[in-house]
């Protein structure tokens, strides 16, 4: 088995609404990226780091704010939530279970969102 859950880029909104449905089978991390911020290397480092970890059940996906504004504001409007970036957003049935902003975006606070929703994934995400 290889280690970790890849983070994949979102290009389109059909994507996103194939992940709104994959949603009800595994939760699905969406990271919103700013390439011109310095929050957001932080953050996407943590994203990395706690990926890495992680052994799923969880689908993994990245939209990058500058390119494809499109499908971030889709996120938004679609999820009822403020866009911001960077932006970490956990979904599970279809619905935001979880999501974070900025400084809060954390290899912990990650975990312990992915053991909210899915405990035997979580079960597998080192410390």
């Amino acid at each position: 088995m290889s280690s970790g859950v890849d983070l994949l880029p979102l290009n389109s909104t059909e994507e996103f609404e194939a992940l709104l449905l994959a949603s009800r089978t595994s939760p699905v991390l969406l990271y919103k990226h700013s390439l011109t911020c310095d929050v957001s290397v932080r953050a996407i480092n943590a994203v990395h780091a706690f990926l890495g970890t992680c052994q799923g059940p969880l689908l993994a996906r990245m939209v990058t704010v500058q390119t494809e504004r499109p499908v971030a504001n889709t996120i938004a409007r679609r999820l009822n939530l403020r866009h911001e970036s960077p932006q970490a957003i956990l979904v599970s049935d279809g619905e935001v279970v979880w999501h974070a902003t900025h400084f809060r975006i954390t290899v912990d606070a990650l975990r312990t969102a992915l053991a909210q929703v899915a405990p035997q994934a979580a079960a597998t995400v080192s410390p």
